[in-house]
């Protein structure tokens, strides 16, 4: 008994005819591998969020790797800490004493020089853009001598950019380090402390002094990335 064979057809006839295989072509696409910065972008993620970023500070004068490192860590939780309900709420509570004290030191530089309220207040410590440059600063022996800014942790004089002294910036951890810009990008933002001078004491209103407190309040509160 002779076997019937299906005769062979030329790949190319089926093509013809419409029989087609179906590929799906996967094209090699490199993989984006993250590396790290020292200048911290427009949005940050925070607990699957996407919050803005208002505050960006880069290194500057006499920064080691390590501050660079830290920096990077630090303003990405200031921002995630100032875009917290725990900051916003401390900074509202003290609201009426802050403007108070504003009236009384003449202060703020922004705006017309008008006592702001206690919202435009916290719209400026959380969504006014601000860009500041750490440098480390080791004061001279003039300094010891004729400043008091030897006294402080860190200053603003007006050159948009944040001088922390050394031995004392680099004595605490990450959140006294926040603290400290916290404190002194309030002065970029125009907020000041006229009336008592560079030191704590009397001053305990005043917006730079109110927004170390909620930073350090509200710090340990919201998880770090």
């Amino acid at each position: 008994m002779k076997i019937l064979r299906p005769a062979l057809v030329p790949f190319g006839l089926i093509t013809m005819l419409g029989c087609r295989t179906q590929q799906r072509q996967t094209p090699l696409v490199p993989i984006a591998r993250p590396q790290q910065t020292h200048m911290v972008t427009n949005a940050i993620v925070q607990n699957a969020m996407v919050l803005p970023v208002h505050i960006v500070v880069t290194p500057g004068e006499n920064t080691t790797q390590q501050d660079k490192d830290d920096l990077v860590k630090i303003v990405q939780h200031l921002n995630a800490v100032e875009a917290d309900s725990c900051f916003s709420n401390f900074m509202t509570k003290r609201g009426p004493q802050l403007i108070e004290k504003e009236v009384n030191d003449r202060e703020p530089k922004v705006g017309t020089g008008t006592p702001r309220t206690t919202q435009e207040i916290v719209d400026d410590l959380t969504q006014k853009p601000v860009t500041s440059v750490l440098d480390i600063w080791k004061p001279s022996l003039v300094d010891y001598a004729f400043d008091d800014a030897h006294k402080v942790c860190g200053f603003e004089n007006g050159d948009g950019h944040v001088h922390a002294k050394n031995n004392c910036y680099h004595r605490p951890g990450l959140k006294e380090k926040g603290v400290t810009i916290a404190h002194e990008l309030a002065h970029d933002l125009g907020y000041s402390h006229y009336t008592e001078g560079n030191r704590e004491k009397g001053n305990e209103m005043t917006v730079p002094y109110s927004t170390q407190y909620a930073v350090e309040a509200c710090w340990d509160k919201v998880p770090m990335e």
